[in-house]
């Protein structure tokens, strides 16, 4: 049996990038069906009335899309991690499988995620380090709770567990993923301002067709990107404490 690694960056980057290129119907299905469609039909319906600041235009079919538009790409985050886990473990992924995963864990995920933010806002209001190393010993809760079913409190003792010793290596990560996040901002923001700019030049309200459909489609790859990402990195902390599994034994044998 191979022994177990030491946590790498670079593997855990790798292992997100294969797992899309290995699998790319799933994700797409995933994707358009989950997050692309949702947010731009919440474009189109809703977000020229948010523009006018007229909410009670929006009416029921408005709260719709919208609470749609904060519900799919939730659930899609879910499965996203879980298709790496099918992917790393199983060497193929079940859609049947994910779905029924996914809105199983969406409840317990939410309760998760509401204490996961207490213990790390009060970490902040003691001081920035304690909130930011909360949020390191934190970071693979979500997907233990997923993948392991390792319960609503358990997954953080799991989490707590696996970035033993890695919990540096893990704050470089999220560095890189909010240096990310700052691009892809920079990138909404000059494309908002320069759509903007288009439509007081030419005297209108309406929200461009670009807009409408890039600005999702943007949305829904960082959604995806952040929650393979998440599920790489739960794997390769799994691989570093207990040594690999399933995608080692397939790798000797390719």
């Amino acid at each position: 049996m191979e022994a177990a690694r030491t946590f790498d960056i670079g593997r855990v980057v790798t292992r997100m990038f294969m797992t899309i290129r290995d699998n790319p119907g799933p994700f797409a299905i995933v994707s358009v069906a989950l997050g692309a469609l949702p947010l731009i039909l919440y474009m189109f319906f809703t977000y020229e009335y948010m523009m006018r600041a007229n909410f009670r235009e929006l009416g029921l079919v408005g709260g719709i899309f919208g609470f749609l538009a904060a519900l799919c790409p939730a659930i899609m985050g879910i499965a996203c991690i879980e298709m790496t886990a099918q992917s790393a473990d199983r060497g193929n992924i079940d859609l049947g499988a994910v779905l029924k995963r996914s809105l199983t864990a969406l409840l317990p995920i939410m309760v998760h995620m509401l204490l996961w933010m207490l213990g790390f806002y009060a970490g902040l209001l003691l001081l920035l380090v304690p909130g930011i190393m909360i949020a390191c010993m934190w970071s693979v809760s979500f997907p233990a709770l997923i993948i392991e079913r390792r319960g609503i409190i358990g997954s953080f003792g799991r989490s707590q567990a696996l970035t033993k010793g890695a919990r540096w290596k893990v704050f470089a990560l999220y560095v890189l993923i909010i240096v990310f996040w700052i691009a892809q901002s920079a990138i909404d923001t000059l494309l908002t301002v320069s759509l903007t700019d288009m439509l007081l030049f030419q005297e209108q309200l309406n929200i461009s067709m670009t807009f409408k459909i890039v600005s999702p489609i943007v949305s829904t790859l960082s959604y995806v990107l952040y929650g393979v990402l998440l599920g790489s990195m739960f794997i390769e902390l799994r691989n570093a404490a207990e040594g690999p599994k399933m995608d080692t034994l397939r790798d000797v044998f390719a």
